[in-house]
């Protein structure tokens, strides 16, 4: 059982962090704590699925489009979150699945193992939510993104972007840069 105590980080929960921040309060926490990167996944994929509850009560339905580091893990313990919870759940690998390493595959074999269906990319060209109160989770990029946005990367964005579901990102938006705020050639818009 984990304690209830946030560690003190709800003295932030106003604040913007960058990346090396971010980061650094991540390590903080591990360290000073002895919490797991897996236990402070799970929280924060606790936190996100408590907000999309909150803003979305009439909400069953998840679409999870995870990427294949920590930010996708937050996604892929969201979507099992909400099959816990017995909702409808779909979720797209952006990437490769051979990308996916440490405490990322560990929270991606836990959706899997609970029969999270994870389909490829290519696949979500053609989801329909099953319902008007379906809500897309945004796990492709998280903090650390810096770089090029890849072909599937975009492609995800805009799928997001098009699809007319409400959307939350896990820590920022993918295709924007927590420090700077640059959007690379698109950005996740996030509700």
């Amino acid at each position: 059982m984990e304690p209830e105590s946030d560690y003190g980080v709800g003295l932030l929960k106003d604040r913007l962090l960058t990346a090396d921040q971010s980061r650094a309060l991540d390590d903080w926490i591990k360290a000073e704590h002895g919490i797991t990167g897996t236990i402070l996944m799970m929280r924060a994929a606790r936190a996100v699925f408590d907000e999309i509850r909150n803003h979305w009560p009439q909400c069953r339905e998840l679409i999870v489009y995870g990427g294949t580091g920590n930010n996708g893990a937050d996604g892929w313990l969201v979507a099992w979150l909400a099959r816990q919870a017995g909702w409808s759940v779909q979720c797209y690998l952006v990437g490769r699945s051979d990308r996916i390493k440490g405490d990322a595959l560990k929270a991606y074999h836990q959706a899997v193992n609970d029969e999270v269906e994870v389909l490829t990319l290519k696949s979500a060209a053609l989801f329909e939510p099953q319902t008007k109160n379906a809500v897309i989770v945004d796990a492709v990029l998280g903090t650390g993104f810096n770089r090029e946005l890849s072909k599937d990367q975009i492609t995800a964005i805009k799928q997001i972007n098009d699809s007319r579901c409400p959307v939350v990102a896990i820590d920022v938006p993918s295709g924007l840069d927590a420090t700077t705020g640059y959007v690379e050639e698109v950005a996740v818009i996030a509700d």
